[in-house]
């Protein structure tokens, strides 16, 4: 007697980013860093856009945009903890000197 059972896809995982294609959009930046970027699974338009948040270009975004996918917010705080990344003003927003 013979059973047969249905086949059971594994569903596709998908392709993280290599370190190539980080390096090109977000230029040389640390080691930890990439493997962070590599390691949250991102696609290349939620690095993209985290890549211009934190270089201060939110306004490519428009105003009508949703605000960061969670994804996008984790990619962002990789990117930015530590250093100013592409930005020119010497407080964070919103703080002033006393």
């Amino acid at each position: 007697m013979s059973t047969s059972y249905p086949s059971q896809k594994t569903p596709a995982t998908p392709v993280g980013l290599s370190h190539d294609q980080i390096v090109a959009l977000t230029g040389p930046i640390e080691d930890a860093k990439i493997a962070a970027i590599e390691g949250c699974g991102a696609t290349l338009e939620e690095l993209e856009e985290a890549v211009a948040w934190a270089r201060g270009q939110d306004d490519v975004m428009g105003k009508s945009e949703l605000p960061f996918t969670a994804r996008v917010a984790e990619l962002y705080d990789i990117l930015t903890i530590g250093e100013d990344y592409g930005d020119e003003r010497d407080e964070p927003p919103g703080k002033s000197e006393p």
